[in-house]
């Protein structure tokens, strides 16, 4: 029985399931937005069909298809209100983990590279100095004005938090949050020889808990407190920040970097150090109960949010716990905390907009005959939404995902390019409308999409992810491979982008460049490196290196002892080198379980007589097996080996019932058909009239292309 893995979009949980099975992730328990599984790549997957085809017997083309039209549906999953911060999964350092209460720590016990502030002083920082404004009042609105902000619901660049001589210096043109604005205004006025000071405004709109909406400012001694998010002097109550507060508030910031950067270990220790610095911030400890949830540490986590949101709650605070309590599948708790965030806030109208999501989810274990009174709540909470903001994001997002869930596909189509009318620089929106034109099977539709919002510099590295997985299906190899490159460029610590660059540039001939991209996989991530080990074997199988792929192959240790693929792999080392050849042969058969099968590899690896030797022992030893008669008969008929192809089809006729004589006459002659075609293949068919012009590759677009490696 064949089994398929799957990434679930929604929990981000990875599982297998057997063909047969119910398909519905295990940890979430959703039904919807599962696809399969292209993180550790295609090659090390089974065939979801059922025939054990090996990518490695695949052409380049397919084989690229394959994974990145996989990876392209884990992406593209339905984006609606998925903040980029929420949990994934990772291992942290135990050390850091905990649900007792933080020792006090001082200052100056926290080691190396800790202990580092983003407005330390610098050659780079003392030389642009005397560049910018000396008045406090006008540094803090040249800073506002030169630096470009990153806002809290943009990805984090691979160098974030930046550091004050960062931004001023070769690395100039970075975006910057408000910790990292204020840390540079600090570090210029002390470059100007004037004492600055850290503060932050304690009643900011939904900042009370969240270190990333927390709006940070900065005074010169004496002076009026300024913020150079704005560059205008700060609006509400300030709390004054001590040095221990400061670094505090930069780890716990590192730490929700490290999380956005898949990091765990680091994300522990930064707010390890954080908490203990500032015990009594609750930005501080909502952020340690954010990194245990990302660890996986679910009831820890979600206890040490609720006990902070009892004390110091505001509207946001209740959102991102019923988030949370949504991803975790505790929907009572989500459904709870959304209404008090609701209540906290009668003029935010995105609890509602996620109460309504929450009853769309419903639907997939809601008798059909229950449905309508499903869609009258969310009918509801939409109203209320709507009410407070006609225009909210995520509104008609659901009214889309109400449509479909009728049958109304092009009401659903209506309502999502609203949505992207309405929030063009929102990559939920657009990518949950690349996706539905993905699922629909409109191609160049969701490329048009996606090709729109980058050239907008819509926010987000999937939208490169995702454009450059369907350009490489559409065979736009150069220019799939810029946008991979980009999203690499934005997002190094995403564990699927290596493997795919490196398949583009394999196509390209740039061996060397697949083999270090490959490589580097493997050292950056090792627990998620088996894919990239199968496609070194075979980029050494291609290159007829057959000890390099044999010590690739080995190096998968139990990750590829029950893999097909790798089976496959040893069995065409063994072609290839006449070593182990019987051995290497029964266990590929064992691992396929036909011979029909393997011998399709074969043939598309070009081993037409070993495939043809494969197919005539499986006339004897499985003559249950309908496949072979037919494809060596094709096989024959492509080489001309015409009496023997006729002999084979006596010796079923014969065989063959009276009632079942008719198909199976109409199948060998379509073999027959199959192998003259083959034998007389040269140029490709004419395009039928109606056939759409194939796109190009852009002529002036793209990188320049070099010769071979």
């Amino acid at each position: 029985m064949s089994a398929q893995a799957y990434l679930c979009t929604s929990c981000s949980h990875r599982f297998t399931l057997e063909t047969s099975e119910q398909l519905r992730c295990p940890k979430c328990l959703r039904q919807s937005g599962l696809a399969p599984d292209a993180s550790e790549s295609a090659a090390g997957r089974s065939n979801p069909s059922g025939a054990a085809q090996s990518d490695a017997g695949r052409s380049p083309a397919a084989l690229v298809a394959v994974v990145l039209l996989a990876a392209v549906a884990a992406t593209a999953g339905w984006y609606f209100m998925r903040d980029p911060g929420l949990p994934g999964s990772a291992v942290a350092d135990p050390g850091s983990r905990g649900s007792g209460e933080a020792k006090a720590l001082d200052v100056g016990a926290v080691p190396e590279p800790w202990a580092d502030r983003l407005d330390g002083a610098s050659p780079e920082l003392e030389a642009a100095a005397s560049s910018w404004a000396k008045d406090p009042a006008a540094l803090v609105s040249e800073v506002a004005r030169r630096v470009p902000k990153r806002s809290a619901d943009m990805d984090f660049e691979a160098s974030a938090p930046n550091t004050a001589s960062e931004l001023v210096g070769k690395k100039a043109g970075l975006r910057a949050g408000s910790l990292e604005l204020a840390s540079l205004t600090a570090a210029l006025l002390r470059a100007q020889g004037v004492e600055a000071q850290y503060g932050y405004v304690a009643d900011h709109h939904h900042a009370k808990t969240s270190i990333l909406l927390r709006r940070f400012v900065v005074r010169a001694a004496g002076g009026a407190w300024l913020d150079p998010f704005t560059g205008q002097p700060a609006a509400g109550t300030v709390t004054a920040l001590n040095a221990a507060e400061v670094l505090a508030n930069t780890l716990a910031t590192r730490a929700m970097v490290f999380i956005d950067h898949r990091k765990g270990d680091q994300a522990s220790k930064a707010i390890g150090f954080g908490r203990r610095l500032a015990p009594e911030d609750p930005a501080i400890q909502f952020a340690y109960g954010e990194v245990m949830l990302f660890d996986e540490l679910t009831d820890l986590g979600m206890s040490t949010l609720e006990k902070v949101a009892k004390a110091h709650a505001d509207a946001m605070t209740w959102q991102t716990l019923g988030e949370y309590a949504s991803q975790n599948r505790q929907l009572f708790k989500a459904q709870q905390f959304f209404l008090k965030a609701a209540e906290a806030d009668q003029s935010y109208a995105k609890p509602y907009v996620m109460l309504a999501q929450l009853s769309l989810e419903r639907l997939e274990v809601t008798p059909k005959a229950q449905h309508e009174t499903l869609f009258g709540q969310i009918d509801a909470h939409v109203a209320k939404a709507s009410t407070i903001d006609a225009n909210a994001a995520g509104i008609r997002t659901i009214k889309a995902q109400v449509a479909m869930a009728r049958g109304e596909l092009e009401a659903a189509e209506t309502f999502m390019l609203d949505e992207v009318k309405l929030h063009p620089a929102s990559r939920n929106a657009v990518l949950s409308l690349a996706q539905f034109y993905i699922n629909r099977e409109k191609v160049d539709e969701a490329v048009e999409v996606l090709e729109t919002a980058v050239k907008r510099e819509v926010p987000g590295y999937e939208l490169h992810l995702v454009l450059g997985g369907l350009l490489a299906h559409q065979e736009l190899f150069a220019t799939a491979r810029d946008h991979m490159e980009k999203a690499l460029a934005l997002a190094p610590y995403d564990p699927r982008l290596r493997p795919q660059i490196a398949q583009l540039y394999a196509l390209q001939g740039k061996l060397e460049r697949a083999r270090e991209l490959l490589n580097e996989q493997v050292e950056r991530f090792e627990k998620e490196a088996t894919g990239a080990r199968m496609l070194l074997a075979q980029l050494s199988l291609q290159e007829k290196k057959w000890d390099d792929a044999s010590t690739h192959l080995d190096a998968l240790g139990a990750a590829g002892a029950s893999d097909p693929n790798v089976a496959i792999m040893r069995y065409l080392v063994a072609l290839a080198t006449k070593k182990g050849l019987d051995k290497a042969k029964a266990a590929a058969i064992a691992a396929v379980q036909k011979r029909s099968s393997l011998a399709q590899v074969l043939m598309e690896q070009g081993l037409i007589k070993d495939a043809e030797a494969l197919l005539r022992e499986a006339l004897t030893k499985e003559p249950e097996d309908q496949q072979p008669p037919y494809m060596l008969v094709a096989m024959l008929s492509a080489q001309g080996r015409d009496e023997e192809a006729k002999a084979i089809i006596d010796a079923v006729v014969k065989k063959t019932p009276a009632d079942a004589l008719e198909q199976v006459m109409s199948q060998f002659k379509l073999a027959v058909e199959q192998g003259k075609k083959l034998s007389g293949a040269g140029a490709p068919p004419p395009p039928t009239p109606d056939a759409k012009p194939a796109r190009e590759e852009p002529t002036g677009g793209g990188k320049p292309e070099a010769g071979g490696e």
